[in-house]
């Protein structure tokens, strides 16, 4: 019974974050660098799209400088979080093959983890207003110790500050 009890409390916590909204699937992205509105990219378009920004947001971990672009590192222990974007699917048919050409700017093949540059999963990323969402999020899959970390956990900022490593 006692573990019935707790089961039954677990299960409401999941329910009260909404978890199983779209039959399981995350119905959110969160971008953190390229895609991010103020960036610009070409890619953005499919965001505009597709999806419907409902606000900025921050996961914890560390955010690193990989070139022309940041990579995030997700930790739930870390100290710093990482800045960026939220935004909901218009249209829940559609979200599979716009995160196709995602997953092809990203370098993220489902198939292919190990040989993957990004990998694609579902985090709980908090909104400003304090409001947990599960979101898609690329994180970052290969080695950091020769990358720069970008302190402010904020890639834009970096961009328009040149944020010395």
């Amino acid at each position: 019974m006692e573990f019935q009890q707790q089961f039954d409390r677990s299960m409401q916590g999941i329910k009260k974050n909404n978890i199983f909204k779209s039959s399981g699937t995350a119905a959110k992205l969160f971008v953190y660098g390229t895609l991010r509105n103020a960036y610009s990219h070409q890619l953005h378009h499919i965001l505009s799209d597709k999806f419907e920004f409902i606000g900025e947001g921050s996961i914890r971990g560390i955010l690193y400088d990989i070139g022309q672009y940041p990579g995030a590192v997700i930790s739930m222990s870390a100290k710093t979080k990482i800045v960026g974007e939220i935004y909901q699917v218009k249209d829940k048919d559609t979200i599979y093959s716009a995160l196709k050409i995602l997953d092809a700017y990203e370098g993220y093949d489902g198939a292919d983890l190990t040989g993957s540059e990004f990998i694609r999963k579902k985090k709980f990323v908090k909104l400003n207003n304090g409001k947990r969402v599960l979101s898609w999020i690329y994180i970052y899959n290969a080695p950091v110790s020769d990358k720069h970390l970008i302190r402010s956990g904020d890639f834009i900022h970096h961009i328009s500050t040149k944020e010395s490593p």
